[in-house]
């Protein structure tokens, strides 16, 4: 029997985390009727990794970043809330092995090349070519399996269960590798021999792929996309939590699910004269939405999972990374408002990317991956993750300087300067994919009425993030009144 559309009004949900996941839940909950949704941030903003700031009076986004035509749901978002974009210059290669040296005729080189070329170093055009189309074909054929929300029923096809590097071998795509390695492998997303295939596939739709390919080509490359948000990514969820119920800087401190509510206790900051202190508070929901990182000791350590749920996101892995922001100047090089990448890959914590936002500011962000995918995360105490995270920055930054150096450039260290690091790329393994891992994952939406959302469950990207809320929200909690309860 289902609930008359009055219940909405009166059923309390909680969400945890105000990233894209946690507010877009909220922002379709209340598009479908939805009075009484909070959500719960730890952090003292909204945006989860999409974090924007202010230099030399531009915005510069220190996490998510692009757009393309793909981007559906978040340019209806941006339409909604005013967010305008820009398109940036065609990325451009910078080969390492030959920058800083010189070259034949006495020069000193820094390597910098188009990313066709660098393409064509292990294809011919007439065979890139070939495979894009032939790419183009297979990934149209796949979008029952992959271009719906999530990746329940994906264990039933044994060929996609398999890493992309093995996919694109065994559908002879391999023309196609270091085109792939920008946006997969130098985003973050993992090396193409390790990353499940579903996961590089549903990044690389038809509607991204196609504008990336041609972007690289000469002929082509004044195409408007990728797009950035002149405001940044943070601001259009800064605009999207305006129009609804969020509580930053909470410390949640226990859950309880009993299978009829959701308690939680928290506290909060509050400003009592010119003394900030913590306090306390109880709050009963009738559902919670879990938008936070969805990882093994996270969920144990917040839900206490003791039923089915108990150690369903054992297997979930995450990479670290980082993005490091300095103010250079490059004079020997034509820098332009574009990215360039390293080609060929660099060893970890080396820059693997570097963008110039704004032409007007010599503010530059280097995007470095940290730990080798091949291990697996050890246990370590919080003081010893502590005296490794400085360990790591001080070789990032050393690895940083000496890419400046090469390319006779000059780091200006009065200048504002940044350091985020953080894992990155919710995924489990090929093997766990295949052994129905999505399939057990979905069967827990509702189980003690919680439900969960975010990259993990469909691709850590913001428009797939997005349309999973969506599909989540339009399923269990309808327009016409929440489902029964599992």
């Amino acid at each position: 029997m289902r609930h008359r559309s009055c219940d909405k009004e009166r059923k309390r949900i909680a969400i945890i985390g105000a990233g894209p996941a946690g507010l877009s839940a909220a922002y379709f909950l209340k598009e479908n009727g939805y009075q009484d949704v909070l959500v719960l941030e730890k952090l003292g903003r909204v945006g989860g990794m999409c974090r924007t700031i202010t230099e030399d009076y531009k915005s510069f986004d220190l996490g998510a970043n692009y757009l393309t035509p793909a981007y559906k749901e978040t340019f209806r978002l941006a339409r909604e809330y005013g967010m305008s974009t820009y398109g940036e210059r065609s990325p451009t290669a910078i080969d390492m092995r030959v920058a800083g040296k010189k070259g034949k005729d006495g020069k000193k080189t820094y390597g910098i090349r188009s990313l066709y070329r660098a393409a064509r170093e292990e294809a011919s055009f007439f065979a890139i070519a070939s495979a894009a189309i032939r790419y183009t074909w297979k990934r149209f054929c796949l979008r029952r399996w992959i271009d719906k929300p999530g990746f329940a029923g994906v264990a039933e096809n044994k060929e996609l269960c398999v890493s992309f590097e093995q996919w694109l071998k065994a559908n002879k795509l391999m023309a196609l590798k270091r085109l792939f390695e920008i946006p997969i492998t130098i985003m973050g997303y993992g090396y193409l021999h390790r990353i499940a295939a579903p996961y590089a596939l549903k990044y690389m739709s038809l509607m991204t792929f196609v504008p990336m390919l041609i972007k690289v080509l000469p002929i082509t490359s004044w195409i408007p996309w990728p797009k950035r948000f002149i405001l940044g990514y943070q601001r259009l969820w800064e605009a999207v939590s305006w129009d609804l119920n969020v509580r930053l800087n909470i410390d949640i401190k226990k859950v309880v699910r009993d299978g009829k509510t959701i308690t939680i206790d928290f506290t909060y900051k509050q400003q009592v004269l010119n003394e900030i202190v913590d306090t306390k508070e109880r709050f009963t929901f009738d559902y919670l939405i879990v938008a936070c990182p969805l990882q093994g000791d996270l969920i144990d350590e917040l839900l206490e999972p003791e039923g089915k749920d108990k150690g369903a996101f054992d297997a979930v892995r995450s990479y670290s990374y980082c993005l490091t922001s300095l103010n250079v100047n490059f004079p020997n090089i034509p820098w332009t408002k574009q990215l360039f990448a390293t080609f060929p890959l660099t060893p970890i914590e080396t820059p693997w990317a570097i963008t110039r936002q704004m032409e007007e500011s010599e503010l530059m962000q280097f995007y470095t991956r940290l730990s080798p995918e091949e291990e697996d995360p050890e246990e370590k105490t919080e003081e010893e993750q502590k005296r490794e995270a400085k360990k790591i920055k001080k070789r990032v930054l050393k690895n940083i300087y000496d890419f400046v150096e090469r390319l006779d450039g000059e780091i200006d260290h009065k200048e504002w300067h940044t350091y985020d690091q953080w894992p990155y790329f919710q995924h489990v393994t090929p093997e766990d994919m295949g052994k129905g891992f999505y399939d057990k994952l979905e069967a827990l939406q509702g189980y003690q009425r919680t439900y969960y959302t975010g990259g993990l469950m469909n691709f850590e990207l913001v428009e797939q993030i997005i349309a999973y809320s969506r599909a989540m929200v339009d399923e269990h909690f309808p327009k016409e009144g929440p489902k029964r309860s599992q």
